[in-house]
């Protein structure tokens, strides 16, 4: 209203709801125009009240497209000749997967995103190129499989080794299933090879969205045997090799940067110093990538059945009774999983823990603390207030419970429970169905009570939420005296033929009535 002289303005083209459209309204000149092209917004009776001398259009983009889709063509186009000449950037976006749906409705019910929120059945991309190191191998070649059948169209495949007859049947497979597949034979460890290989990526092929290190070898040996020649044969291509792939694409646009490393790093391996120290350093590398604010993730695998080097010497990685190993089908399953979550370093090693813990506790110091589950005892649930509420004495259960809930209704809003005032209604603070069916679920856990699935509609404050919840809570809040002389109402008299669950049931009833007198009496 300042930039316009108190005028107001001419045109309002909207798409918000609620108060926003209040707020418009306050700053549209009395003969304005109001577009709505949100359709959740006021009708042109409601904007007539507000503004008498407004003209009200209400736009629907989706008939527009069909009356006039040559139009609306030539509009797009020119928009996204736009974004090719860097005169428009799309919004930026965070994606979720569809396994963290809840999370990603959440963000958005909260407003804490900003541009778009996308949920995705894959971070895999057909407009990006993926590289393998280890290409060629069994592993890598599964998992340009993999990539592919996510929807991968680029790949680079690296390895030493060169294309025989077998390798270049499975090429042949995946370009068929559309993808384009260029091999690069060459060793990780040498930073140059590496450099021709992502310049030749810059120039030919789209942006680089993912790096999967798969390279490595075994030369297993017990310490005494393993000569410096021994530990860089094993360390090369995976500290080399990873800290060459880290350093040439941190400046590229990756979506995903996954180190195969192994579970020998997390529970040690006997004959493996070599391959446990290079696989640490793929852990670290992780580490120290998100902390740069990078793409990261480092996956401790155990021994794959089938393929790689631990098949192929028929035996597993880890030598501990109790272990067993990952089929490929489940290894793909597996990695689509962690490829998406946040975690830095994920280890993934099919466990008997009975089993392993009684063999190899005695063996390996790092687990001689341990207790296998049929040594502990069941303890009861951590996530129960119940126990708490009983240990705090009876005049101040009422302080605790307010806390106690306070905190969980600041969570599900995202605010501090400072910041919450008993009388507030949740609907002004921002709640809606979603979460009013998660904060009643929370406390539904941890109360060990049934709730209404209306409970923040019927108990729409902090302070009524508290006061309802003292009633269902199977402890007693309030000490009631009472008169040991006074009949037994005749109601309730014990007769013979009553058994003892009806008697029971009578009880039950009364006092049920008691309380809600004596509830009704504090309200009043």
């Amino acid at each position: 209203m300042q930039r316009t002289q108190s005028q107001g303005v001419d045109i309002i083209l909207n798409y918000l709801a609620g108060e926003y459209i209040y707020k418009s309204l306050s700053v549209l000149k009395d003969n304005g125009r109001f577009v709505e092209i949100g359709k959740s917004g006021l009708n042109h009776n409601q904007v007539y009240k507000i503004k008498p001398n407004a003209s009200y259009f209400q736009i629907d983009l989706v008939e527009q497209c069909k009356k006039e889709p040559d139009l609306i063509q030539s509009m797009l186009h020119h928009i996204m000749q736009q974004f090719k000449e860097k005169k428009l950037y799309p919004l930026p976006r965070k994606v979720f997967t569809v396994q963290k749906s809840k999370e990603a409705f959440l963000q958005m019910q909260q407003a804490k995103h900003i541009g778009k929120i996308v949920i995705s059945n894959s971070p895999i991309r057909g407009d990006g190129t993926y590289l393998i190191t280890g290409g060629l191998g069994d592993l890598g070649l599964l998992l340009a499989d993999w990539l592919v059948q996510k929807g991968a169209k680029y790949l680079v495949l690296v390895s030493r080794r060169s294309v025989d007859s077998g390798i270049k049947e499975k090429i042949t497979q995946l370009e068929e299933a559309g993808a384009k597949v260029i091999t690069a034979q060459a060793d990780v460890s040498n930073s140059n090879k590496l450099a021709d290989i992502f310049q030749k990526i810059e120039q030919t092929m789209p942006p680089l969205r993912g790096v999967f290190h798969a390279a490595g070898l075994l030369d297993d040996g017990v310490l005494m045997q393993l000569n410096s020649e021994r530990f860089e044969r094993v360390m090369a291509p995976k500290i080399q090799g990873a800290w060459n792939l880290h350093q040439l694409s941190q400046n590229k646009p990756l979506d995903l940067f996954i180190l195969f490393s192994s579970a020998t790093a997390l529970l040690g391996s006997p004959g493996q110093a070599n391959h446990v120290s290079a696989n640490t350093f793929l852990d670290a590398l992780a580490h120290y990538r998100q902390g740069l604010g990078l793409p990261g993730l480092s996956i401790n695998w155990g021994a794959w059945s089938e393929i790689g080097a631990a098949a192929n010497q028929a035996k597993t990685n880890i030598s501990f009774q109790g272990v067993g190993t990952i089929s490929p089908k489940q290894g793909l399953e597996i990695l689509e999983q962690l490829i998406t979550q946040p975690s830095p370093q994920v280890g993934v090693v099919p466990i008997d823990w009975s089993q392993f813990l009684q063999a190899n506790k005695k063996l390996t110091p790092f687990f001689a603390e341990f207790s296998s589950t049929s040594e502990t005892k069941k303890i009861d649930n951590l996530s129960s207030w119940l126990p708490q509420l009983q240990q705090t004495p009876l005049k101040n259960r009422r302080a605790v419970l307010g806390k106690l809930i306070k905190g969980e209704i600041a969570k599900v809003l995202g605010f501090k429970p400072i910041e919450l005032d008993l009388k507030t209604g949740f609907f002004d603070l921002g709640m809606d169905s979603l979460t009013s069916v998660e904060l009643k679920n929370r406390l539904q856990t941890a109360l060990g009570c049934t709730l209404p699935s209306t409970l923040a509609f019927d108990y729409p404050t902090t302070e009524a939420l508290i006061h309802y919840l003292e009633t269902v809570i199977p402890l007693q809040f309030k000490q009631e005296s009472v008169n040991i002389s006074d009949p037994i109402p005749k109601e309730i008299e014990l007769h013979e033929e009553l058994s003892e669950a009806e008697i029971a049931s009578k009880l039950d009833e009364k006092l049920a009535n008691i309380y809600q007198f004596f509830n009704l009496e504090e309200e009043n």
